[in-house]
């Protein structure tokens, strides 16, 4: 299922009903630095188990996030959508305290983005 950013969640409807507060405990951040694909692309990272992001480059200052494809049992929610610093996070259905948190971040000279993962449970 693709998301469009501007949707901002997916996956399960949403609950009103008070739940429990969750404990999440998160591992170490990877990071890896890819060729940013240029002004008027885009590109799709993994983000880890959770499913993958797809980034577009706007300008040599700037990412979108163009859309977020959860994997099943996940769900995706774009935290901020546009910027030189990019968020999303996952969390998987029914354990909330499984989530997998993702940013993009682009360099000042706009041709390197880092991307960081950091799984919690």
């Amino acid at each position: 299922m693709v998301v469009p950013a501007q949707a901002r969640v997916s996956g399960a409807a949403v609950s009103t009903s008070m739940t429990p507060a969750v404990t999440v405990t998160c591992g170490p951040k990877s990071i890896t630095n890819f060729a940013a694909p240029g002004v008027g692309r885009g590109a799709t990272y993994v983000a880890g188990t959770a499913g993958s992001v797809k980034l577009l480059q706007p300008s040599l200052t700037s990412l979108d996030v163009e859309s977020v494809v959860p994997n099943s049992t996940w769900k995706g929610t774009v935290v901020t959508e546009k910027g030189i610093r990019v968020h999303v996070g996952f969390q998987q259905i029914g354990a909330p305290e499984e989530q997998v948190r993702f940013w993009g971040r682009l360099d000042s000279t706009g041709t390197v983005i880092t991307i960081v993962t950091q799984t919690c449970t």
